[in-house]
């Protein structure tokens, strides 16, 4: 009776293990877009032409919850155009006209998740900070890149 109890209990181990390697892999699954924009010198001194708004989207998620199965990564889409797939820790640079542009943030973690909102564009730079959370992905916009920003974050596109 013991053993077939064992046995049992060690196939719905093994399901379970199963099940939560599928689970993790998801995470890695969401596809790499490529950029439809030009892409300006991704130096941090860059600075855009008269008229132009520098603005930068850097990927800060959580690297503990988001960083070791690959739910991190953000695919940022601006006035339906792909910007970039940016892993944790990476930055992307767009010079644009000031304006309104529909912004669109997705992840996937267990299934994918996309959220939609405004961007207002204006004024000499505007610094988006995305990330991860469990239901959704979001940003927030920073009066300044954070202090060791050249430290911890490196171009998407070097």
């Amino acid at each position: 009776m013991k053993s077939s109890i064992a046995k049992k209990t060690y196939q719905i181990q093994c399901l379970f293990a199963g099940f939560m390697v599928s689970v993790l892999a998801s995470g890695c699954a969401i596809n790499t877009i490529i950029p439809q924009y030009p892409l300006p010198s991704q130096s941090i001194d860059a600075r855009p032409a008269t008229g132009q708004v520098k603005v930068l989207f850097f990927n800060d998620s959580n690297r503990f919850l988001y960083g070791l199965d690959g739910s991190g990564k953000i695919n940022v889409t601006l006035a339906e155009r792909n910007v970039a797939s940016l892993q944790i820790g990476t930055y992307v640079q767009l010079f644009m006209d000031p304006g309104q542009y529909n912004l669109v943030l997705a992840h996937r973690d267990m299934a994918t998740f996309e959220s939609k909102h405004r961007l207002r564009v204006q004024g000499d730079a505007v610094f988006v900070k995305v990330y991860s959370q469990p239901m959704s992905t979001d940003f927030d916009i920073v009066n300044a890149l954070p202090t060791e920003f050249t430290r911890d974050f490196r171009p998407a596109f070097p």
